[in-house]
């Protein structure tokens, strides 16, 4: 899990999604904007888990996989359906994947 500084809140959510650029993975989507230092959300909606549970399981995968993150910039991780059935390394070469894709300042 990342650290709750490390951690965007709603409105820091939404306006990363109202201004950033997005990345598209068959899984995920990263939207990111420029920022000084790093902040991560997550956002995974009941058609990607039906429980609250799964939902929760995923979202700590997922920051846990955040934490080796080490840019300067504001990241949304969106989840698709099936993201939860995913394999933990699979799930971590997808995201690592997509931030190396994810374009420069």
């Amino acid at each position: 899990m990342l650290p709750k500084r490390q951690r965007l809140t709603h409105a820091g959510v939404m306006s990363v999604l109202a201004v950033g650029r997005r990345v598209r993975g068959v899984h995920l989507t990263l939207v990111v904007a420029p920022a000084p230092h790093f902040q991560s959300g997550i956002v995974i909606g009941k058609k990607v888990a039906a429980t609250a549970v799964a939902r929760n399981a995923l979202r700590r995968r997922l920051y846990a996989l955040m934490r080796r993150y080490t840019g300067s910039m504001h990241v949304v991780v969106l989840t698709y359906p099936r993201c939860a059935e995913l394999p933990p390394d699979a799930l971590e070469r997808e995201l690592t994947d997509l931030l190396a894709r994810v374009p420069e300042r």
